[in-house]
């Protein structure tokens, strides 16, 4: 959908249906609070949860809708009830930590993130989600080589099968800045990690880097 939507753009570049078109192809936002508040799906998990109230993995989907629509009051109410959960049964607090450091992003206090990120890494040194995290916070604050540092400890620190989050940001970051080099050599990394740790060798997401790599080297 989202190729026959770029290539009616490429016809009619000024035609609001075919940008509609490729921004729901593409699932980016559209501006419209009323289209990207989330409010169904928050609805849902609150409803949810009142069923089950000691489903941690709904509490941090819930929690992590509410971040992303900035409905700051409630995610913080959410998150002293996931804190909760987690002490109740001896587990690491470390995604509440996360959750709270994203909460004061949220809330307008950015620099204020970032030095909690800053002590999650400390706190989470072997917690390779503690460094991902951190990374798309520095990322988010247009700090990429500092993000692109933290993508890569994660990466270090990261048992094996590990994601492939942190080469594919990293790929990202260094097309945003011109780094072809740098791009290619995290999308390769990005291919290898499929390979070695999920057995992946052929299939969408190889074809998708490979193209990746392809383009970067025209």
């Amino acid at each position: 959908a989202a190729y026959y939507a770029k290539e009616a753009l490429a016809l009619f570049p000024d035609n609001h249906n075919n940008h509609a078109n490729l921004n729901e192809a593409q699932q980016g936002v559209t501006g419209d609070w009323n289209l990207d508040n989330q409010a169904e799906r928050i609805l849902y998990y609150k409803e949810f949860l009142e069923k089950y109230p000691d489903s941690k993995e709904s509490w941090r989907w819930y929690i992590g809708t509410l971040l992303q629509v900035g409905r700051c009051g409630e995610a913080q109410e959410a998150i002293e009830i996931l804190e909760k959960l987690y002490k109740k049964e001896g587990m690491s607090n470390l995604r509440a930590d996360i959750y709270r450091a994203q909460l004061l992003w949220e809330q307008g206090r950015q620099e204020d993130a970032l030095v909690s990120f800053e002590e999650i890494t400390t706190n989470y040194q072997e917690n390779w989600l503690a460094w991902n995290c951190a990374a798309d916070a520095y990322a988010k604050a247009c700090q990429y080589e500092k993000a692109i540092e933290c993508y890569k400890h994660s990466m270090a620190v990261q048992p094996k099968p590990r994601y492939t989050d942190a080469p594919m940001a990293i790929g990202q970051i260094c097309e945003m800045t011109c780094d072809t080099t740098g791009a290619i050599d995290a999308w390769e990394m990005y291919i290898r990690v499929l390979n070695e740790d999920w057995n992946t060798t052929e299939g969408t997401y190889i074809d998708r880097a490979k193209r990746k790599i392809q383009e970067l080297k025209l």
